[in-house]
């Protein structure tokens, strides 16, 4: 999964933008292919020019969170709430999408889900039911496959940030160096506590949602026999600059 968080000081407002992984892109030096083919091409600096390239978004660091990392950071706060539609729930108990079996009790309507029951609702894709079949697991906005599972972990990521914004300052900071042997990143620790003062000092608790390609702004196509995302990209580009 693919995430770009924004800061924007400027306008005081934060962002979380999904890219879906499907989404058929030029990679350079590389060809056209799904977008989540750039970081197994060439780690996290080509998946930097690749999004750069095609939507001219230039980042200024990345952190790669395991699922150890994720499950620890929701268990430290105490779980995040959720609304789960039937669909969901009834995926959730009847997959492994939630590792720990004694955990799969999830029921339908708003709740709070530990670490490893949130990691479950944000994995699921769809998930194959007694008949055979794989339909479609749906979110409250009617969302369903990549699209759905993007707008699950938004919304975590908004109840996470909830959480933590009710915390003090020296409870972020203790959180941090929980989180932080789990994750893979560019940063240097004196920047994380930077963007986390810069945080506090913005004061908002609301996270702007977004995802590429956006809604009318992609064709869907069988390329290769895979299912991918074709961006509109000037459409696409111009969305994410406003």
């Amino acid at each position: 999964s693919m995430m770009i968080a924004t800061l924007d000081m400027k306008h005081k407002k934060l962002k979380v933008t999904s890219l879906m992984r499907d989404m058929y892109v030029a990679i350079p030096g590389h060809g056209s292919q799904k977008l989540n083919a750039a970081y197994s091409l060439g780690g996290i600096q080509l998946l930097y020019k690749t999004i750069a390239s095609n939507f001219g978004i230039k980042m200024n660091g990345y952190a790669e969170v395991n699922f150890d990392a994720f499950v620890e950071v929701i268990n430290a706060v105490g779980g995040v709430e959720a609304t789960l539609t039937e669909s969901e729930a009834e995926n959730l108990n009847d997959t492994n999408y939630i590792k720990r079996k004694k955990y799969r009790n999830v029921k339908v309507g708003k709740q709070v889900l530990n670490g490893y029951q949130a990691l479950g609702y944000c994995r699921i894709r769809h998930g194959k039911w007694k008949n055979g079949h794989y339909p479609a697991v749906l979110t409250a906005s009617g969302k369903g496959d990549d699209y759905g599972r993007a707008e699950r972990q938004r919304l975590v990521i908004q109840s996470l940030f909830q959480k933590i914004k009710a915390m003090s300052l020296n409870e972020w900071m203790e959180l941090v160096e929980i989180v932080l042997p789990n994750v893979k990143t560019d940063l240097k620790k004196d920047d994380i506590y930077s963007y986390i003062l810069a945080v506090v000092r913005m004061g908002t608790t609301d996270i702007l949602q977004f995802s590429l390609p956006i809604q009318d702004g992609y064709t869907s196509q069988t390329i290769n026999g895979q299912d991918c995302l074709v961006p509109d990209i000037a459409k696409n580009k111009k969305a994410v600059s406003n």
